[in-house]
């Protein structure tokens, strides 16, 4: 009996949290979606029943600072070496005492890999562009990947997207050596009062993304990470919200329609 009230409660709670979880994330956690779509926090950054950071919607901006858009051969999708506009929202992601640990918006630009006009999801961290990752985000029914490219305009990852029944999942691998380096998963949950607990947050609980970090299987199996091939957390939370926010948006199409043929 208590070691069934302890696994319980383990369960409940989540898993005992490192001091250091406040300044780098660990190495599984969830992100919680939230219930109303007016609601600017898009996801809760948690561990069990602990908040660890939250990924806020800003309001979108016909065009970005000239300091945080990328320059050179990709600095437009139409070949006239503009700056290409914003088409989407900004996200941020707050993490722990690390404050705003990076941002992003999402743009249409040029593909390296491909010379051709494709949707950017852009992240920077105090102005500087940190990553940008090509693919198809509007389109949730087809196994997709995407490419990873740093500052430098560099491929440094890839992601594949791909289904199982009820499942959607993101997978990120490093372009050298081809090892998963993060794992995340939507499932579909029913509604909350189905649940075996209660959700942590009643504005956050229709359920929400797993992520898994696999570095530290490399650390097990006693071998030693390749250089840049880790990739920093903050990349698979924001490109799973702009996931969730597709979702809502086709979602809120979709009863738009259905109203629309019930008035006429």
């Amino acid at each position: 009996r208590e070691e069934y009230q302890e696994a319980m409660m383990k369960a409940f709670l989540g898993p005992q949290l490192d001091p250091t979880v406040w300044e780098e994330f660990p190495d599984c956690f969830e992100a919680d979606e939230r219930a109303r779509a007016g609601d600017a926090e898009l996801m809760h950054v948690v561990s069990g029943r602990t908040l660890l950071g939250v990924v806020t919607q800003r309001e979108a901006a016909n065009q970005l600072p000239p300091h945080q858009l990328p320059t050179g051969d990709f600095a437009s999708a139409n070949g006239s070496g503009r700056p290409a506009p914003m088409v989407s929202y900004e996200l941020e992601l707050e993490y722990g005492d690390c404050g705003v640990v990076m941002s992003s918006h999402k743009m249409l630009t040029t593909c390296p890999r491909s010379g051709f006009a494709k949707d950017c999801i852009v992240l920077h961290k105090d102005g500087e562009l940190v990553y940008r990752v090509f693919g198809d985000f509007d389109n949730k029914h087809k196994t997709q990947r995407m490419y990873v490219y740093d500052a430098r305009n560099r491929l440094t990852h890839l992601g594949q997207q791909h289904f199982t029944p009820m499942v959607t999942h993101l997978l990120w691998y490093s372009a050298l050596t081809r090892r998963c380096v993060w794992r995340s998963r939507r499932p579909w949950l029913p509604a909350a009062h189905y649940w075996l607990f209660p959700p942590r947050c009643s504005s956050h609980n229709i359920g929400g993304w797993y992520f898994e970090h696999f570095d530290h299987l490399v650390r097990d199996l006693g071998e030693d990470p390749t250089p840049g091939e880790d990739l920093h957390a903050a990349l698979p939370v924001l490109v799973a919200s702009y996931f969730t926010l597709q979702r809502e948006i086709a979602e809120e199409s979709k009863d738009t329609s259905l109203c629309s043929s019930i008035i006429t």
